[in-house]
């Protein structure tokens, strides 16, 4: 699914998540530290997910809290990160979503973890959410799936070739589509 939200990677250094254009967001500590949104791969080099801030179908007006200067724990709290990629894997996208699962269950398990010493955050599921793939055996298959999400206020899907490596852009290998 293609989502409408904001596109953002955590910046390590800065310890927060920038856009597309480098514009760096204020996001809570919580939604950042409690998840440890980036990771070390075994030989010590650093991925940094690629995903999109959402706030749910047809809810693109609650993302202005993400652009606030000061915004309120409780603000944040129906924003999701819907992580998609590792961009710094050298690898085809199948593998790089493999570990990408990874990752995504050791932080929801993070987040337990968190809950547990924040009662502040008790009702508040995990704030990392792996973006579901499926694999499209067909023209008929991905129509259906198409006009699933559209029908349900989607944005449309967005289409990867699973043995590509990763483009930061559009191309023969990543696709929109939608109306």
């Amino acid at each position: 699914e293609k989502y409408d939200g904001i596109r953002a990677r955590v910046h390590p250094e800065l310890g927060t998540f920038v856009t597309r254009q480098n514009k760096q967001l204020v996001v809570p500590d919580w939604f950042i530290n409690a998840t440890k949104t980036y990771k070390y791969n075994p030989d010590g080099e650093l991925l940094c997910f690629d995903g999109e801030l959402f706030a749910g179908r047809d809810n693109f007006q609650k993302m202005g809290v993400v652009r606030r200067k000061n915004p309120s724990d409780e603000d944040w709290f129906p924003i999701k990160y819907y992580v998609y990629d590792f961009p710094e894997m050298k690898c085809s996208f199948d593998k790089r979503y493999s570990t990408l699962k990874i990752f995504v269950d050791e932080m929801q398990q993070n987040w337990i973890e968190f809950q547990k010493t924040n009662p502040k955050f008790k009702d508040i599921s995990c704030p990392i959410v792996l973006c579901e793939q499926h694999k499209i055996e067909s023209i008929e298959q991905m129509n259906k799936f198409y006009k699933n999400i559209i029908s349900n206020e989607g944005e449309g899907i967005m289409l990867k070739h699973p043995t590509a490596l990763y483009e930061g852009k559009r191309s023969n290998y990543l696709l929109k589509f939608k109306p």
